[in-house]
Formats: C-alpha cells, sequence, structure tokens
C-alpha cells in the first residue's frame, strides 16, 4: 500500500485505511510525489541493518521524492509521537538506523549530484553539493572529473552514503585531517520537528553541530556541501609486515609523524591475525620529490608496493574485498559483531595490549581488526563538528576498529559477550564510542524517534 488512503491509527501505532475509529490519522501529503509504503517486503528490508543481529521492523517506509517529503513526514511523526529514522546503505550494525513500528526514511533515495564547483588555481577550496543519500564512490568519481577529492579524504569502503558517513562522523586514513564533518561546509537538514534548514558553522550552528556526527538522533540530512582540494594523480603504496603488534605500533605512530606520509593505517587479518600489515600511501612521491628510504629499517622483509592512479586507489581501499564477500559469502547477512574506539595516545597504550590478543582468535575470513591514527591538532580544529573525543594526555587520537563476522548467530554472540568487556574495559580508560558497531553510546535506541543520545547537546526545534 502507497501513501493514497494509508493513515495510522495514533494510538496502537498500526498503518492502513480508515480503520473507522476516532484515533485514525491520514497521512501527510508528499509535495515531493514520494510514497509512503506499508508492504512487508519493504518494511522486512527497512527493518535490518548489515550486523544481522537487530531486528526492528518499522511500521512504514518513506521513499522520498525529495527533502519536502522528509519535512512533511518528519513534522508528522513529531506530531503523533511516531519513531522515525534515516536510513543511508545500512552499514551500522547496532540498530543504530532502526525504527520500530515506526518510519524508516530511504535515504539513498535522494541521490543527486547537484553541482561541482573545482578547486580554483589560486588553491581556494571547491565545493561538491549532493543529496544524502549519493554514495561516496560516486562522489569520489564526480570530484576525480575535475582533478579534484574531498578535503578530508575518504573510508576504506565507500558504498556509504554522504548523509550517513557524516552522521557517524566519517574517518578516514588521512593522518593530517579531520573528519569528514571537517569537510561538510553546509547542510539541508530536517530537525526532530520537522523545520527544514540551512546549517553551517555562521547560521543555525547548535543544530549543524549536533547533527555532524550526532548518528542520526539530531535531524535528517538531506543535503551537504562538501569541501574540494586538489587531487593527487598518483598514490604509491608500501605494505609493511610485522609479527610483533607493538613494532607495528610504534611505527605507525613514527611515521605519523612524517609530514611526506599521507594515509597510515594497520590491520589484522585472514588467515594469519597475529601478523600485521602496516599500510603507507604516500600521494605523487615523485612529483614531491619524496625519498622513500624514510620506510628503512620499518618492517620484516621488503614491502609490498601498488602504484595506482588516485581513483583507483580510493575505490581500490576495501570496496574489492567486500564486494567479493557479499557476492560469494553472503557478508550482508551474516551475524557481526563489532567494537569501535576513539582512543588518545596514552589511553592507547593500555588498550590495545589488553584489546588485541582476545579479539586475534576471532579474525575470520572477511574479519579485521583495523588501527588508524589522526594528528590531534587537525581533529581538534572541527571542534563540536567531531564525534565524541576522549580527554588525556598525546598529540594523537586513534581508532581501533574490531569488525568481526560471523557464520552463526551463537558464534556473533559469543564475541559481543567477549567485546563487551573489552568494551567496559576501554571505556573505563577515557575511551570514546565510534558509533558505528554493536555499541552505541545510551540512548541511540530510545524509543522517542529522533530522539538525542547522550553524545550531543539535545536541540529542541
Amino acid at each position: 500500500m502507497t501513501s493514497r488512503g494509508l493513515g495510522i491509527n495514533s494510538r496502537t501505532l498500526a498503518w492502513g485505511p480508515d480503520d473507522g475509529t476516532s484515533d485514525w490519522v491520514p497521512a501527510p501529503e508528499l509535495p515531493d510525489g514520494g510514497e509512503l509504503v506499508v508492504d512487508a517486503g519493504a518494511r522486512g528490508a527497512a527493518g535490518k541493518d548489515r550486523g544481522g543481529r537487530v531486528q526492528a521492523l518499522p511500521g512504514a517506509v518513506l521513499r522520498p521524492g525529495g527533502a519536502g517529503d522528509v519535512e512533511a513526514v518528519v513534522r508528522f511523526a513529531h506530531q503523533h509521537g511516531i519513531p522515525c529514522a534515516a536510513q543511508g546503505n545500512q552499514h551500522t550494525v547496532g540498530g543504530q538506523a532502526l525504527a520500530a513500528d515506526g518510519i524508516a526514511i530511504d535515504v539513498l533515495r535522494l541521490n543527486r549530484i547537484h553541482s561541482v564547483q573545482p578547486p580554483a588555481a589560486d588553491g581556494s577550496a571547491g565545493v561538491i553539493e549532493i543529496d544524502a543519500g549519493v554514495l561516496l564512490t560516486d562522489v569520489a568519481i564526480a570530484a576525480d572529473k575535475h582533478r579534484a577529492r574531498v578535503s578530508t579524504g575518504y573510508p576504506g569502503r565507500t558504498t556509504l552514503s554522504a548523509g550517513g558517513f557524516a552522521s557517524v562522523g566519517g574517518w578516514s586514513a588521512n593522518v593530517r585531517t579531520g573528519v569528514f564533518g571537517a569537510a561538510v561546509l553546509r547542510m539541508e537538514v530536517v530537525t526532530p520537528t520537522g523545520q527544514r534548514l540551512l546549517c553551517s558553522a555562521d547560521e543555525h550552528d547548535e543544530v549543524y553541530n549536533a547533527v555532524l556526527s550526532g548518528v542520526g538522533q539530531h535531524g535528517v540530512i538531506t543535503r551537504l556541501w562538501v569541501e574540494l582540494t586538489p587531487a593527487p594523480s598518483r598514490v604509491s603504496t608500501y605494505t609493511l609486515r610485522f609479527s610483533s603488534p607493538v613494532a607495528a605500533y610504534q611505527a605507525l605512530r613514527t611515521l605519523s609523524d612524517n609530514p611526506e606520509l599521507d594515509e597510515l593505517h594497520v590491520t589484522w587479518k585472514y588467515p594469519d591475525p597475529h601478523v600485521a600489515w602496516l599500510e603507507v600511501d604516500i600521494y605523487d612521491p615523485e612529483a614531491r620529490g619524496i625519498d622513500t628510504a624514510v620506510l628503512d629499517g620499518f618492517g620484516e622483509g621488503e614491502p609490498e608496493f601498488q602504484d595506482r592512479s588516485y581513483l583507483d586507489f580510493v575505490l581500490g581501499l576495501a570496496d574489492p574485498m567486500y564486494d567479493y564477500a557479499e557476492r560469494e559469502l553472503g557478508w550482508n547477512e551474516l551475524p557481526k559483531a563489532w567494537a569501535d574506539w576513539i582512543m588518545t595516545d596514552d589511553q592507547l597504550t593500555e588498550i590495545l595490549p589488553e584489546a588485541l590478543p582476545r579479539v586475534q582468535p576471532l579474525i575470520g575470513p572477511t574479519s579485521v581488526v583495523l588501527l588508524a591514527v589522526k594528528n590531534r591538532a587537525a581533529m581538534d580544529a572541527a571542534g563540536r563538528r567531531n564525534p565524541p573525543l576522549p580527554e588525556g594526555a598525546g598529540e594523537r587520537y586513534w581508532l581501533m576498529d574490531c569488525l568481526l563476522d560471523f557464520p552463526t548467530r551463537e558464534r556473533a554472540d559469543e564475541a559481543v559477550r567477549i567485546l563487551h568487556d573489552l568494551h567496559a574495559f576501554a571505556l573505563a580508560r577515557g575511551a570514546r564510542i565510534y558509533s558505528i558497531g554493536t555499541f552505541t553510546d545510551p540512548g541511540i535506541h530510545a524509543g522517542t524517534g529522533l530522539a538525542p543520545g547522550t553524545s550531543k547537546p539535545k536541540i529542541d526545534r
């Protein structure tokens, strides 16, 4: 059933045609030509994410034709106490974007790239204007046609929606940039009460700061204006092997201080989860006159080497692995146990030795444990646009992602119990949650729809 003739019983939250009671309320008019659907297939698809452990069927799914439809539905939901949640490509795994008995908003329907203004010859930044449902894959391709890139870089997985990436924080492996929110210059947002606003650091800044990294709890992003900088032509990648996690961490820490090295991260993966792989990515090394002797003395044996165009590099970070896993191994449906923490230097030295030995035995064919680092000054410059950041000493922020998946729900549940103890250990030492995984800030699952979680100040508009 679509929007025509559809309504909801405000007492039972049951959707359907007029039920003859005084509690029945007709669905709102959708000015941009979208539709509200309540068929089982649409609700089933919107009632789960890629975590495979949480199911929360919505009562209806909005397929918006434009931001006006989102505005109308969120206002309607607010007036009648109906939960609602925006959904991108559903890459969070803890139910963050689910709305039990409420309205799921399919933001992927908002998928237009409106304009690209390339960076200028004088070095001033460019801007790409995009709907929130545009995938980062398409952002990278569109920007690259103008020899440009998002100023803060891209994640390893680019099949994320731009709005979703902004909502969770948007960490990339670029050492000397902030998170994706630092590149978001302006947004169109529908607030929890159904107001559609343009917001930035200079207009409605309380909304702007709350929504960026707000895990969808403070409003629905419908459009973004994102900063572009010139893209490199080539990227040289060196992958160094370490049998000692301490040596890998120390190398990552040392190399992150070298301004000639652009992207860095360490992974532990199948088939030997006790081996650490440190990836070092250098933009246009020949044009910049960078001597790769800076890597001498790091790692065991000769590093693996790969040279690619910048776009091939971006689309080849993790997408091929996950494309294969989705196609051949059913990765989308595999039950997952993810834990993700942001830490300072001092916190990492306590947490990594405790966490790594306990998660290494859980690493399977499509699982990975990742450690990435960012310059603290670059992150702090973004202020309240950041995800919640830890307090403590050090010049860096570290992200540790334990991204584990399993063939059965029972094994995933066992892993969640292990991660739960590690999660408590990490938080007790001051780490903060990066809310893409199984563990999220309290309040994310509150039953009041777009109710603020605890990680950001409440907005009341």
